[in-house]
């Protein structure tokens, strides 16, 4: 309170005796403690606060508390307590208390009780001026517990499946150069930001090197994956919460391979379009990053649809974020340590790095698996080797069936990408030797791999499909059976296109089932014929299960002898598209036999 105007003459005196020029945040504490202690009864129990001394002691003391929390660098509270209103309104210690941080959470749990929880920033009329992060700023001995923190949500049941075409799609997206860029503008944008509202040095938020590349390689170790029946539950001091599971459409979870701590991200595709799919997982997806940036976007969370929404078209980040006025970066260039997806196969240009010196594998290192061997054609040239990206993730144990292993005879459990782990030899396992990074950037753009070997085998199969097809045209009628023809036709359609790919590039031969999807960046001509089959056959799992069927139809009555035969025709005249391109292609001498 102010000193009245007839005591300003003894303002000297008033110092001695200890008084404050101004204020600290222990005078409202003091206030607190002392309003704790007359409401008490006899027993020493606190009682419910009246409504006049909410509105003139309770209010005004939290408020003033806060403000001087806020604005002073040094909290000032030179006692140990703390008291602070329940949701009853009556003063407990702040330390026993919990703050609702997160209502849904609260909702979710159903278990904590009005009286184990702070009041609440609404109930005292301050939510306009403060949030629950002001209670953040006080001493560890009397910071309350945040509810956000004490609950842990973990995954309760999933069904993994193999990874259709989205998730590949996103998989392979967030690893390129122009989505790591726009995800660290984010990240230093907000730093930016954060300085600049507390008046600090812009200079002190620099986004240097070493955290470029700590974030760079959290990306490249996170793993997407397609499940279905997803369901959550929240945990409290390690027991499930009763009734709190949840079905999610996607989740993030932590996991540990050795001493590296990286991020598996489930999600669910029900078959939607692309945008409605990505809307689905968006806020998942934002938790993610959150994760991998250290609480590093707050502010600029609002900007994370446009990272997501580019998937089609990383190019279109630089410019988005350029309309937002999202500061740009001096970006360091760390994709060079980020390899494509297990199961995408090493570009040739890349070969030279490759060593097969059976020293011990490090779990999750990036290695090459040998697929086929280095060959001479039939005009005397030499086709390159194959071999495909996988990632290590443990040595297995033969120590009981022989304790003295060789090196070259050790087996490895890797991630090729597929929905479970492969057991491979050591001597089909190369390392990479890095060079000096100078050597390697001359080869950051990812290169085309070609193999024309693997090309003809699938389009060998897509013939066998397509035959099978017209085989069952004599008793399609009776059975009745046009379904499978159209199904038949859809798989040798789809073989026929990845084929293609295999021949021009093997890393787009993704694995879908979409017809459409498959066939972008292939000539026109087979993008229109793969249309022109999906408008008949609509979505590839139709043709074969029922409760993809409304009303009472079934596959096999909804498809006719006119679908069948289109189906046919399309799926002939893709062979023979596709035919004729990879056939122009030289054949190696053991190849000769499979045409």
């Amino acid at each position: 309170m102010r000193i009245p105007a007839e005591y300003l003459c003894c303002t000297k005196l008033f110092r001695v005796l200890g008084a404050q020029e101004t204020t600290l945040p222990y005078h409202f504490a003091e206030v607190l403690r002392c309003l704790h202690r007359i409401s008490c009864d006899e027993h020493s129990k606190p009682s419910i606060l009246g409504p006049n001394e909410k509105k003139d002691i309770l209010v005004p003391a939290v408020r003033n508390l806060f403000l001087k929390m806020r604005s002073e660098d040094q909290i000032g509270l030179t006692m140990t307590e703390l008291y602070l209103p329940n949701r009853e309104f009556i003063l407990h210690l702040s330390k026993t208390l919990i703050v609702s941080d997160n209502n849904k959470l609260e909702k979710r749990a159903n278990y904590f009780k009005d009286e184990s929880l702070f009041a609440g920033l609404e109930k005292l009329n301050l939510q306009l001026e403060f949030s629950a992060c002001i209670l953040k700023l006080l001493p560890n001995e009397m910071k309350p517990k945040f509810l956000s923190e004490m609950l842990k949500e973990k995954l309760l049941k999933s069904l993994e499946c193999p990874p259709g075409d989205k998730i590949q799609m996103l998989s392979q997206f967030v690893k390129t150069p122009k989505f790591i860029e726009g995800l660290l503008r984010l990240v230093f944008d907000e730093k930016i930001k954060q300085t600049s509202k507390f008046g600090m040095d812009t200079k002190a938020c620099l986004l240097d090197e070493q955290e470029q590349n700590r974030i760079s390689k959290q990306i490249g170790n996170t793993q997407f994956k397609h499940v279905s029946g997803l369901e959550t539950a929240l945990f409290f001091e390690g027991q499930q919460l009763e009734e709190s599971t949840e079905k999610k459409k996607a989740f993030v979870k932590s996991v540990k391979i050795g001493d590296t701590k990286s991020w598996i991200m489930y999600c669910i595709d029900n078959g939607c379009h692309l945008q409605d799919w990505l809307n689905n997982i968006q806020l998942a997806f934002v938790k993610l990053l959150e994760k991998i940036t250290n609480r590093g976007l707050h502010i600029n969370q609002v900007y994370v649809h446009i990272l997501l929404h580019s998937i089609t078209d990383p190019d279109l980040i630089s410019d988005k974020l350029d309309n937002e006025e999202i500061v740009q970066l001096h970006y360091a260039n760390v994709s060079e340590d980020i390899y494509p997806d297990p199961g995408t196969y090493v570009p040739p240009s890349l070969h030279y790095l490759l060593d097969n010196s059976f020293s011990n594998l490090k779990v999750n290192d990036y290695v090459a698996v040998l697929l086929y061997e280095e060959e001479e054609n039939n005009t005397g040239q030499f086709i390159d080797a194959n071999y495909m990206y996988a990632k290590v993730i443990k040595c297995i144990d033969n120590s009981q069936n022989n304790c003295d292993i060789p090196e070259f005879e050790q087996v490895y459990s890797l991630d090729v990408g597929e929905t479970e782990p492969n057991e491979v030899p050591a001597f089909k396992i190369f390392k990479f030797q890095r060079r000096r990074s100078s050597e390697i950037s001359r080869y950051q753009k990812r290169e085309k791999v070609s193999i024309p070997r693997t090309a003809r085998k699938w389009l060998r199969q897509a013939e066998c499909d397509r035959d099978a097809a017209g085989a069952l045209f004599p008793n399609a009628r009776v059975i009745p059976a046009f379904n499978w023809i159209c199904y038949q036709c859809h798989q040798s359609a789809e073989k026929a296109l990845k084929a293609l790919w295999f021949n021009e590039d093997a890393n787009n031969a993704f694995n879908s089932h979409n017809l459409s999807s498959i066939a972008i960046g292939l000539p026109q001509t087979l993008s229109n014929l793969a249309e022109d089959m999906v408008r008949i056959v609509g979505h590839h799992t139709r043709m074969r299960y029922p409760d993809q069927m409304s009303g009472d139809e079934i596959p096999s009555t909804i498809y006719s002898q006119d679908d069948a035969e289109k189906c046919l025709r399309i799926a002939s005249a893709i062979i023979f598209f596709v035919s004729q391109k990879i056939r122009k292609t030289g054949l190696s001498k053991n190849d000769e036999h499979m045409l």
